[in-house]
């Protein structure tokens, strides 16, 4: 793996604890670094205040971390950067300490880095550890500076060791490939990694739907025009791949199962290959464009053993040319009655699971393929032929006992075993003209999808997605904004195994004596669910108690921010004597556990939540 480079000044190494080796490298701030000021990009709701401020010296210390991969395999070491500032005009001295976390447990002991900052300086301090050698495992990592006995400032990050991808999907795109400098890739592939995004969508990259990539002999173009006319470079794709693999992260080829530009039998393509909206085959089906677009795009029959080839040689031309992963499949979801050349009546849900069977024959490459509104998701899991489920959700399933419904049909048809992403457009309405994301909307939503152990597609090169057109930028994400989906990234990293890891539906029934609850979605109340792992039980809290509705794509963006619950009174069914209760939100504490006291008697315990904004997860451990 490639790292960044970075001017080293002062090497301090400490001698192995148990099975892991910690490296601390003091090393001065980066070329243009400015100083991150908490004041500027704290949020609105003090969603983002730091961990644990208190006295005379409460100020932003540590201003960011991250680390220098989205995805670990098994025996990798991680390399860990926090950014620290002196806030003040004074020479400052103290320690960092990191603390690396599975769950709520503590792995190895706590590593403190004793510092002395100037005033006002800045300065990045790299931590470099060498996780357990288990697969699939999500870790935190808890960085605090201290000084004397209280903690100044804390932050956390997380730390995903998997050796494949599809066991924790979390799906991000690129949409744009112009003439780009090196700096300006990186940048973009260093912000997404924050995200610990493992995967990318490269969106529209290709030349034609039928003819991925324009060559001359074997020998591809350098550039060429998209379908919506935008320039694409060779050398763009090519980096930005490269760029992705040193992040380990996977790069994911983008085109329709049965696109064709119009009156393209000069390239190969059959009109007899052709999907029909009539049994007399008089009329293609197409999807319509803009006009100063390249072209409509012609359907094809994705049965037809002819087309398949045609299209599968031109892949194969791709993945010779460009280091891809995989191919990302897409459609248009249910067209209706649709007949083929011989008027035979085409059925293309079951058509999906025989191209994405031959797909992986043929190829040889990592699959996935977008159910749209839940069309043919059936078939594309029965083919086995996808690293995880994907779904495009629209209006048709606004709720988000919608979402709830998705994503747990999703386990069931893989017994569990894979995971799914949805590509859901938030503030879609809003998006018809400029302005900024509702923050409040983005992160309901996201609580809710990540609760029911879901990923969202949602960050790329272009922003954050509000339409299905990616390269879209008619609103912005805020600063805070920002710092929050890394915080909730974060803890879907941490917490994976809680959360997104063969997890099972668990039948229980709350009881509150401070507040409403409900098993579904409901305004102004408290939305529970429960799932169970081996010795386990995970309750999740959604706060609705300020909402009106149970929407979650947001609109217009109107969503309110939620109302802080205290002192959530909770009784809980247990069948074992429970050891111990914990909680972990990314709304409190960077997503830190938290040891809660309880009281076991006649079948149940008795918990006191300190605290909901958004979402808290309750692990009850027998």
């Amino acid at each position: 793996m490639k790292l960044r480079s970075f001017s080293s000044r002062t090497l301090l190494i400490l001698l192995p604890v148990t099975a892991f080796a910690i490296v601390l490298l003091l090393i001065g701030p980066r070329d243009g670094e400015s100083p991150n000021n908490s004041e500027n990009s704290a949020s609105s709701d003090n969603s983002t205040a730091q961990y644990s401020l208190e006295g005379e010296n409460s100020a932003t210390w540590i201003t960011g971390v991250e680390t220098d991969a989205a995805r670990y395999n098994p025996g990798q070491s991680v390399k860990l950067l926090i950014q620290i500032q002196n806030p003040t005009g004074k020479q400052q001295s103290g320690k960092i300490q990191v603390r690396w976390k599975h769950l709520d447990g503590q792995v190895g002991a706590n590593q403190p880095l004793f510092v002395v900052l100037q005033p006002n300086e800045k300065r990045d301090y790299t931590v470099i550890w060498t996780p357990p050698a288990d697969d699939y495992k999500g870790y935190m990592a808890e960085a605090d500076f201290i000084q004397g006995e209280q903690i100044r400032d804390g932050i956390t990050t997380a730390v995903d060791v998997s050796s494949d991808w599809s066991r924790f999907p979390r799906y991000g795109y690129l949409s744009e490939f112009p003439d780009m400098k090196t700096e300006a890739m990186q940048q973009v592939i260093n912000r997404l990694n924050r995200y610990h995004l493992n995967g990318l969508q490269f969106y529209d990259w290709q030349w034609k739907h039928n003819e991925p990539i324009p060559t001359a002999g074997d020998i591809p173009h350098s550039r060429w025009n998209n379908v919506a006319n935008q320039e694409v470079r060779f050398d763009t794709v090519k980096r930005y791949i490269e760029f992705a693999h040193n992040k380990n992260m996977m790069a994911m080829n983008y085109n329709l199962l049965y696109g064709s530009y119009a009156n393209e039998e000069g390239s190969g393509v059959k009109p007899e290959w052709g999907l029909f909206e009539d049994r007399e085959h008089t009329k293609q089906d197409f999807h319509p464009l803009p006009d100063s677009w390249a072209s409509n795009i012609q359907l094809m029959n994705p049965a037809n053993p002819d087309w398949q080839r045609y299209l599968f040689e031109q892949e194969k031309k791709v993945f010779g040319n460009l280091d891809f992963d995989g191919l990302h499949v897409d459609q248009l979801g249910d067209r209706g009655s649709r007949w083929d050349a011989r008027g035979n009546q085409v059925d293309l849900a079951q058509a999906f699971g025989g191209f994405l069977t031959e797909a992986r024959n043929q190829l040889g490459n990592r699959l996935v393929m977008n159910a749209v509104s839940g069309y043919g998701q059936q078939q594309i899991a029965d083919s086995g032929a996808t690293d995880f489920l994907y779904t495009e959700v629209w209006e048709n399933q606004p709720t988000y006992a919608d979402l709830k419904q998705i994503l747990d049909s999703g386990s069931k048809l893989t017994n569990g075993l894979k995971n799914m992403v949805l590509a859901g457009y938030m503030n879609y309405r809003l998006a018809d003209h400029q302005g900024q994301f509702n923050k409040a909307g983005i992160l309901m939503t996201n609580s809710v999808i990540f609760a029911l152990g879901g990923s969202h597609i949602e960050l790329g090169d272009s922003g954050m997605l509000s339409k299905e057109y990616f390269p879209n930028k008619s609103l912005k994400m805020s600063a805070d904004l920002e710092q929050d989906l890394q915080r909730y990234y974060d803890f879907i990293v941490a917490y994976e195994n809680l959360l997104r890891d063969n997890v099972q539906e668990a039948n229980v029934t709350l009881k509150s004596d401070s507040h409403p609850l409900s098993s579904s979605p409901a305004p102004k109340t408290i939305w529970y669910f429960a799932k169970e792992k081996e010795n386990r039980q995970i309750v999740h809290l959604i706060n609705l108690m300020n909402r009106d509705d149970i929407l979650w794509r947001d609109d217009n963006g109107t969503a309110p921010y939620p109302k802080t619950q205290d002192a959530i009174k909770l009784e809980v069914p247990v069948h074992k004597l429970v050891k111990k209760v914990y909680m972990a939100s990314p709304d409190q504490q960077h997503g830190r556990s938290q040891s809660l006291p309880f009281k076991q008697q006649d079948g149940r315990i008795e918990i006191t939540v300190p605290s909901l904004y958004y979402w808290d997860m309750l692990v009850i451990e027998s």
